[in-house]
């Protein structure tokens, strides 16, 4: 009697043809990934809004931008948002990026007193949120009486901040956001340059982890 330790079993594979149309199939979706990407990024949704939020963290030429959605809006009143700057903080008097921006529109011609400078507590991890913090605390402190805000962020760095300042204004308050465009490269060829590469992966996965891994502490707890 003979012991048989293996046994033949047909198994179907999938043919060349068929690793051919899988493969198409994959490059289309990244393809269409990658064309997308920057769009669902930079989102530019305003809401009727009395006060324009502006990152104070931006170029110089987004302060241009701001100016002229300012004149354009229906807005009251323009607060610029920022944590402390990291290099320089010696050498200059704007301790913090929301001065800066606020210091930087009065250059250029805009009204001193529709713009408010709103700085953050200085922390050094979800800085973004910090400044939103600050934000939603001048809000309660000022008794404004705001339902919604407009928020100027610029390219790809929109969508998470949208999302993020939302958290810490709570449902009371509508976030609004308008993209400036990025001009640090082609954002309808992003893939094409080492910045555009950096700064829109970098933004997909902050975007990703402050949508499903970031939890804040609650309003009321944060300091």
């Amino acid at each position: 009697m003979t012991l048989r330790l293996f046994q033949k079993k047909e198994c179907r594979t999938l043919t060349v043809r068929s690793w051919l149309i899988l493969i198409t199939i994959a490059l289309a979706i990244l393809l269409t990934l990658i064309c997308k990407l920057h769009s669902f990024l930079a989102i530019s949704e305003p809401l009727p809004a009395e006060i324009l939020v502006v990152e104070g963290w931006m170029p110089d030429y987004c302060m241009q931008i701001a100016r002229t959605e300012f004149n354009t809006g229906k807005y009251r009143l323009l607060v610029t948002t920022g944590e402390p700057v990291i290099y320089g903080y010696y050498l200059t008097d704007y301790k913090n990026h929301a001065q800066i921006a606020a210091a930087t529109l009065c250059k250029m011609g805009f009204d001193s007193t529709l713009v408010i400078a709103v700085p953050g507590n200085g922390v050094e991890k979800d800085r973004t949120y910090a400044s939103a913090m600050a934000l939603r605390n001048w809000l309660k402190n000022s008794n404004s009486n705001v339902h919604a805000v407009n928020l100027l962020s610029l390219g790809p760095h929109a969508r998470r901040s949208r999302l993020i300042f939302q958290k810490a204004l709570g449902d009371g308050i509508k976030v609004g956001v308008i993209a400036a465009k990025n001009l640090s490269y082609d954002e309808n060829n992003w893939w094409r340059t080492s910045n555009g590469v950096r700064t829109v992966l970098a933004e997909a996965i902050g975007y990703v982890y402050a949508k499903f891994f970031f939890f804040p502490k609650p309003p009321e707890n944060y300091n």
